[in-house]
C-alpha cells in the first residue's frame, strides 16, 4: 500500500528529486519520517523570515505537485521522466 510519506519522501526516485532541490537551495537536511514534519522542516531551512517561509512553502507544494503528477504519469500513462526533468519542471 502506498502512503503519502512513501510517495513524497521515501520513494527512491523522489528522494533524488528532494536531494537535487536541497542542493539547488544550498542546504542539507535529514528526511523526516512524516510529510507534516518535512513540510515544517522545509519551511524553516535557512534564515526563517516570514517571506522566506512563504517562498519555501510554495516551493514545497510545487515539488509535491510534480511528484504527484510524475507518479500518475508513470502508473496510468506508462510515461516516466528523468530526475533532472522533474527537477527542471519544479524550478
Amino acid at each position: 500500500m502506498e502512503t503519502s510519506s512513501h510517495l513524497l519522501l521515501h520513494c527512491n526516485l523522489f528522494v533524488s528529486v528532494w536531494n537535487h532541490i536541497y542542493q539547488w537551495l544550498g542546504v542539507s537536511a535529514v528526511m523526516p519520517a512524516t510529510v507534516t514534519d518535512h513540510f515544517i522542516q522545509f519551511s524553516h531551512i535557512g534564515v526563517a523570515t516570514k517571506t522566506r517561509q512563504s517562498i519555501l512553502q510554495v516551493i514545497w507544494f510545487a515539488i509535491a505537485w510534480e511528484i504527484w503528477k510524475e507518479r500518475n504519469n508513470k502508473n496510468f500513462n506508462a510515461m516516466e521522466s528523468s530526475i533532472s526533468q522533474v527537477v527542471d519542471k519544479i524550478k
